[in-house]
């Protein structure tokens, strides 16, 4: 399937450090490489005050795990499963290239390595304890169902990965972050500039596939203030906030906090505006 492509977009947005790829209705490649490459951000714990050190790496974000549980997975499709009223998505991005994501040349950093290849985008963790990164599209949207197919290579407890979303800029990090452990738990914070705070503590997913070798749909219903958390197209939970009110961009983040080598790949990420 090919992605969506809105006709129109937002004139260009100068920044302090980098420039909004909305200058024309298909970004071009090299402008999406430049500024959604800017995707570096960690914390030290949850609700932990922001120790900055120079760009591009700070100081690590790894929550705290609670203790090992073991649940079967559901085998067959949910009747709620969202995707299964939706429709047509808004977005979509199968990753016949890297241009949705700025990656028509693979980005890479002491910590990770990302590339489109094979029809998916492929996060390769290099070392453990460097911090939350994160790749980020160019739709703008506020209400929304986001899904995203993930598949994990090499992973192990703790290490996680997820969706970002309601991101005001690609570089700085304030967004919403929902995310899926190797253990099949969930949890979900959000980062205002200068600290992370708590909205969901690691939460077993009754849903989740765990280890490695492993495929899961992780989904965010997102309208106003309210967000709920789809594993495989099973509810988990919903969480109320007003933290972040306005529209944002998404992606999708990775935290290796077990595993040098954490590798996983995103074979879809699809968008549903909701009213």
């Amino acid at each position: 399937m090919r992605k969506f492509i809105p006709f129109a977009l937002l004139g260009i947005m100068l920044l302090a450090s980098c420039n909004f790829p909305l200058g024309s209705s298909k970004p071009d490649a090299q402008t999406l490489a430049t500024n959604v490459a800017q995707t570096l951000t960690a914390w030290p714990t949850l609700s932990s005050t922001l120790t900055p050190i120079p760009s591009p790496t700070l100081i690590n974000a790894t929550p705290t795990a609670t203790a090992t549980q073991t649940i079967a997975p559901t085998a067959t499709t949910p009747a709620n499963d969202p995707v299964l009223t939706l429709g047509n998505p808004s977005f979509e991005d199968t990753f016949t290239s890297g241009s949705g994501f700025g990656l028509k040349t693979p980005y890479e950093d002491s910590a990770i390595k990302i590339t489109v290849e094979d029809g998916s985008m492929m996060f390769r963790s290099l070392a453990i304890q460097q911090g939350r990164r994160w790749r980020l599209t160019y739709p703008f949207a506020r209400n929304l169902y986001l899904e995203g197919t993930f598949t994990t290579l090499s992973c192990a407890g703790t290490d996680n990965y997820g969706l970002m979303f309601r991101a005001p800029q690609y570089n700085d990090g304030i967004g919403y972050y929902v995310g899926l452990s190797c253990k099949g738990q969930v949890f979900m914070d959000w980062y205002d500039g200068s600290k992370s705070h708590t909205l969901l503590d690691w939460t077993f997913a009754p849903s989740a596939l765990t280890g490695k070798d492993q495929t899961n749909r992780l989904g965010v219903m997102a309208v106003d203030s309210q967000i709920s958390i789809y594993v495989n197209g099973v509810l988990v939970k919903t969480v109320n906030t007003d933290a972040l009110k306005d529209r944002g961009h998404f992606g999708v983040f990775v935290n290796a906090s077990e595993t040098p080598n954490f590798t996983f790949k995103v074979d879809v990420i699809k968008e549903w505006d909701q009213p």
